[in-house]
C-alpha cells in the first residue's frame, strides 16, 4: 500500500480495532458479559490499607481500575481480581467522584500506589466503605486486530477516505457503505467479514485466502 491513501492511515487510531479502543477506554465490547462483584465492605484505610493499587485507563483520566492486590490485603481476602475495574464506592458511581485520577505516574501497584488509594479512600472519612467492582475483559490480543486493521486498509483504498474517525464509532462497528457501493459484491463482503466487531468472528489469515474476492485476484495474477 506504498503511496497509497491507505498508507496515511496506518499506526493512527482510525485503524485500531475495537478491542484495542474498549481496553483504552475501560469499555465493554460487543458481546462480553459483564460480571459484577460486590459490594465488599472494607475497613476505613486510617486503619487498614485496602490492598490494591488503582490505575485510570481512559483518556479523560476518569475511572479507575485495580492495578496490582497485595497478597496479604483486604482486597485479596476478598478475592478482588487485579484488573477489575471499580464501577461504585458506597454507592456512587466512581464516574462521578472527581477525586479519581491517573495514578501511573505514582507507581500503581506498588507500596506508593498502595499509599495513593488510602489517600483518595481517606477522603470519605473514618468509616468503613463499600466498593463494587466490574470483572472486565482480559487484555489479551491476538492476530485478529491485524485482521480488523487489513480491512481498514482495504475499505480505505476502495473508498478513498477511512470508514472511522471517531473511537465510539470504532467499537460499534458501523461504516458508510456508500463510499464502497461501486465496489463487487465480494469485496465488500470482505470488508465486511474483516470489520466484524467480535474478534472470534472475523476471519483467518487461512480463511482469507480462500475467500473468492483473493482466489479470483490471485487467479488473475
Amino acid at each position: 500500500i506504498e503511496n497509497t491513501f491507505g498508507r496515511s492511515c496506518v499506526g493512527t487510531t482510525e485503524i485500531m480495532a475495537p478491542e484495542l479502543i474498549c481496553a483504552k477506554m475501560m469499555i465493554f465490547p460487543q458481546g462480553f458479559v459483564k460480571k459484577m462483584h460486590g459490594p465488599f465492605t472494607f475497613k476505613s484505610p486510617a486503619i487498614d490499607p485496602p490492598g490494591f493499587g488503582i490505575v485510570s485507563q481512559r483518556p479523560d483520566g476518569k475511572g479507575a481500575m485495580v492495578n496490582g492486590v497485595e497478597a496479604t490485603g483486604q482486597a485479596a481476602d476478598k478475592k478482588i481480581g487485579d484488573g477489575w475495574a471499580i464501577s461504585k464506592i458506597n454507592g456512587i458511581d466512581i464516574l462521578n467522584m472527581p477525586f479519581i485520577k491517573d495514578f501511573n505516574e505514582i507507581g500503581a501497584g506498588t507500596k506508593t500506589g498502595v499509599q495513593a488509594i488510602a489517600e483518595i479512600l481517606g477522603s470519605l472519612g473514618d468509616g468503613p466503605f463499600t466498593a463494587e467492582f466490574i470483572e472486565m475483559p482480559r487484555r489479551e490480543f491476538d492476530y485478529k486486530v491485524d485482521m480488523w486493521s487489513l480491512g481498514i486498509v482495504l475499505y480505505t483504498m476502495i473508498a478513498g477516505k477511512v470508514p472511522f474517525k471517531k473511537e465510539n464509532d470504532i467499537v460499534e462497528g458501523k461504516y458508510d457503505e456508500a463510499p464502497i457501493a461501486g465496489a463487487s459484491a465480494d469485496a465488500k463482503d470482505i470488508i465486511g467479514a474483516l470489520l466484524n466487531v467480535i474478534a472470534a468472528e472475523r476471519p483467518t489469515c487461512e480463511q482469507l485466502m480462500q475467500h473468492p474476492w483473493v482466489a479470483n485476484a490471485m487467479t488473475k495474477a
